[in-house]
């Protein structure tokens, strides 16, 4: 995977990241620790890239769909795709910026590649909060 800055292109590290629980590192688990390596090692991701990305291409299993499903929105809600977590865990915000240009270009290479897809404009808060 690149990015391009100028007229080179810079080599970024694709990261396999599974998730924990719904909203895992928003609550209380015994034993206390039980996220603190994940969320270290979330956390330690931009120390080892060469610089910050403008973008993040998030390819997900999460959703069973028909097809593929690609979040286009400048500003994508949040779905609560989960159930039976504390009250607080639907209350949680994640105001990130969306990439409709990224979007449109992932749409338009599967679209030629023959593979069906459609828009979605939310986010899954697991996904969220792993970038949190």
């Amino acid at each position: 995977m690149s990015i391009y800055t100028s007229n080179e292109a810079v080599s970024l590290p694709v990261f396999f990241i599974p998730h924990g629980a719904g909203p895992c590192f928003f609550m209380d688990w015994q034993p206390a620790d039980t996220w603190d390596g994940m969320a270290s090692f979330l956390a330690s991701i931009t120390t080892r890239l060469p610089e910050r990305p403008k973008a993040i291409l998030i390819i997900s299993g999460h959703w069973q769909t028909p097809e593929f499903r690609i979040t286009s929105g400048a500003k994508p809600d949040l779905i609560y795709d989960y159930y039976g977590f504390p009250e607080h865990t639907y209350d949680l915000a994640y105001p990130a910026s969306g990439a409709p240009a990224l979007s449109e270009r992932v749409s338009n290479l599967l679209t030629a590649a023959g593979i069906q897809m459609s828009k979605m404009r939310r986010v899954d808060l697991i996904t969220a909060s792993l970038y949190r």
